[in-house]
Order: structure tokens, then sequence, then C-alpha cells
């Protein structure tokens, strides 16, 4: 199996400006592979993100499933809930984000889906 890199690239911005920007690599400086999500959604557990030392220490918890969330594009059933908290920001309390089937992430703290567009493959 040929090896791959993995990369992690942000930009966050705020009226326009970057508030922070940072790119890591596994393998290199300490830097493993995280998980997005994990495959069984289990209610309760709790999984590294973003492992990068002194870069991005991302940590997901699963809090809440089988939730229902009504959006400007609609309603979804059957949605899962993650608190995704930061190691080198323990004094914040975290982003509650919303993924819902056959949408994907549906909000993030203030954002919500809007709008959903079906593209037949």
């Amino acid at each position: 199996m040929p090896s791959r890199a993995l990369v992690t690239e942000v930009d966050i911005f705020e009226d326009g400006e970057v508030l922070h920007d940072g790119a890591w690599l596994a393998g290199q400086d300490g830097a493993q592979p995280g998980l997005m999500m994990q495959r069984t959604f289990l209610l309760g557990a709790r999984y590294a993100q973003e492992v990068a030392p002194g870069v991005a220490m991302d940590r997901g918890e699963n809090i809440g499933m089988g939730v229902t969330m009504e959006t400007e594009a609609g309603t979804f059933t059957d949605c899962v809930e993650v608190l995704d908290t930061n190691a080198l920001e323990p004094d914040e309390e975290g982003d509650r984000k919303v993924y819902c089937p056959g949408i994907g992430l549906t909000a993030d703290e203030d954002a919500e889906l809007v709008e959903v567009e079906r593209v037949d493959d």
C-alpha cells in the first residue's frame, strides 16, 4: 500500500481577516492523524480529531443522537450532535456541531444550513 500524507489546513476568518491559520502533517513533529467522526456513533464517546502538539489538539465528544434539526433548508431527523473542544484552549466551552444523515454538517455554533441542493450522480 502506498504511503499517504495526511494534511489539515485551517483558515478562520472574522470580518474578512484571518484569525488563525495553521497546517500540520501527520508523522512530522509528533503529529498524528485524528478522526473526523467515529464510524459507529457511541453516545458519550470521546476521540482525538487533530493531534499536532502545540498546533492543533482538537477533540470530539458525542453528546446527542436521535436529534431533530430544524433549519431554513428543512427539518432533518436522526441527527447526531458533537461537542468539539481544543486542548490548547482549555478555558473555551467548545463548538456544538450537528450532523444529519444524507446532509452532513447542518449546524456549527451559530451557523445553520440554509439550502440543500440535490445533485444526481
